[in-house]
């Protein structure tokens, strides 16, 4: 993630020479520089200008920008706007914009694929535009499907910057506050930090599994459950280093859970450094308390697309962001801006029991409405109100939490534990009737055993064919539940 208080250079001569003092009192005692030059981010940059957001008006305290996004997500019209759905994400971003928030940018992924590259935010085409575009405007313009879903993914990208001091000016790696980082930030055209290697692999790995993507949601409906599009049109990133001003990045990064909120889902890329990092940490905090799809999908390092039909999961526990003793972080500065995103992503309400429970009688009720029998209808609702919620919610606990991560796998994985649960978190709805249908079905057939061995009359030959006839629809109920499963499994996980 950015580093905040790079992007602020010009501090004033005072800064400049006491970088440059720092520097030389570095190299003079032979000791290790690593934030003695650093530059303090000057008064004026904590606050956002009104052209930084899309507004008018006066500049805006970074503070009151977060507070906006913190009061903007806990709004139950904000929650309740599902952004799986196309009216959803419309309505979240609408929302954004209305609350003040910066616009959200977005990076196609057909022009990562021809760059072959990230881009900065800097950097503009041959005409003159930015690479990005506004989710808003590219929501609108895509459309939904016949699911009433938006046509094309909204990813956001979780990585660890992988030559974080590299100077353009230098070509080559140069020490944090340094003097020659000073120069590197303050000469015109040139800036520290690069996300990519040399030879480019990250964005390889990135668009390489992007086209895999792209191919297994088109080959089955029901991968994912009901999270992702079908045969999505195009997947659109959020990339910090293309979608957040890196000359002044304070509006993105004060909005940045309200825009990991309005993602399809999390993409991180598991470099070797990547769960030390406190950045990336908090970036899987929010993943976790405010990503609809509650798994994170991790773009594995030399990743080929070979139509891998099948994902392995595993589980990571999350760690605390603030903590320093195991949260790495170039800038110690960037340690309360970190700290204030953890804090907001502990006290998020979008997956409590009561919020889960509200939307999980709300889909039931629109899915069935009065198809079928009553009883049904009431018994499958009790289980949403009931059940859903329970497997549903989510509490955000560094430490203590876990995450499971999900990438594509060419063998077939044997059926664990891990995958029930990946079934349960990825279609909990359904996961929930196939217990109920095999709980049901077993108590039945101990009472048809009980019926025939007990209560059935010798003489009587009904009883004998009526309790057979119940002994034989609980074992079809039962092989039903079972096949319910792993033909579920199968759509939504690819395990077979």
């Amino acid at each position: 993630m950015h580093h905040l208080s790079a992007s602020y250079p010009d501090g004033g001569g005072a800064q400049e020479a006491q970088a440059a003092q720092a520097a030389q009192e570095a190299q003079t005692s032979g000791g290790t520089l690593h934030t003695a030059g650093y530059v303090p981010i000057p008064e004026a940059s904590n606050r956002v200008a009104p052209d930084d957001i899309g507004g008018t008006g006066p500049m805006l305290p970074m503070q009151d920008l977060f507070d906006r996004t913190v009061s903007l997500l806990k709004r139950r019209d904000f929650q309740s706007a599902d952004p799986r759905s196309f009216k959803g994400i419309k309505k979240r971003l609408a929302m954004m914009r209305q609350a003040g928030l910066p616009r959200m940018k977005l990076l196609p992924g057909k022009v990562l694929a021809e760059l072959g590259r990230i881009p900065r935010s800097t950097e503009v085409r041959e005409d003159g535009e930015p690479y990005t575009v506004d989710a808003l405007e590219m929501i609108g313009r895509e459309g939904s499907d016949e699911r009433a879903m938006p046509k094309s993914i909204i990813a956001f990208f979780s990585h660890r910057w992988l030559r974080a001091n590299f100077s353009t000016l230098h070509q080559r790696d140069v020490e944090w506050g340094s003097a020659e980082w000073l120069e590197a930030t303050k000469a015109e055209g040139h800036y520290v930090g690069m996300p990519d290697s040399n030879s480019d692999a990250k964005v390889r790995d990135l668009i390489e599994w992007m086209r895999w993507l792209k191919w297994r949601t088109s080959r089955q409906r029901k991968f994912m459950g009901s999270y992702l599009t079908q045969g999505c049109k195009d997947i659109y990133f959020f990339i910090d280093w293309s979608c957040v001003d890196q000359t002044n990045p304070v509006a993105e990064i004060c909005a940045l859970p309200a825009f990991v909120s309005s993602c399809s889902l999390i993409a991180s890329y598991f470099t070797e450094d990547y769960k030390g990092r406190a950045w990336c940490q908090a970036e899987l905090l929010m993943a976790r308390a405010f990503c609809a799809l509650p798994v994170v999908m991790r773009v594995p390092l030399g990743f080929k697309h070979e139509e891998q039909l099948f994902l392995t999961s595993s589980h990571f526990t999350l760690p605390n962001p603030s903590d320093r003793e195991t949260a790495i972080i170039t800038n110690e500065d960037d340690r309360p801006a970190i700290s204030a995103l953890a804090k907001c992503a502990r006290e998020s309400k979008a997956f409590t029991y009561a919020q889960c429970a509200r939307k999980g009688f709300s889909e039931t009720g629109t899915a069935f409405g009065f198809v079928g029998s009553l009883i049904t209808e009431i018994w499958v609702m009790m289980i949403s109100c009931g059940l859903h919620p329970l497997l549903f919610r989510r509490n955000v606990v560094p430490g203590k939490s876990e995450i499971q991560l999900v990438e594509p796998c060419g063998a077939r994985m044997p059926y664990s534990w891990s995958q029930v649960k990946l079934w349960f978190h990825l279609s909990p709805r359904s996961a929930v009737t196939s217990m109920y249908g095999a709980s049901v079905s077993i108590f039945s057939m101990g009472f048809s055993i009980y019926w025939l061995v007990e209560r059935t009359d010798p003489t009587e030959l009904e009883s004998y064919v009526l309790g057979a006839f119940a002994m034989s629809l609980s074992t079809i109920a039962f092989v039903l539940a079972i096949l319910g499963y792993f033909i579920d499994n199968s759509a939504l996980i690819g395990t077979e």
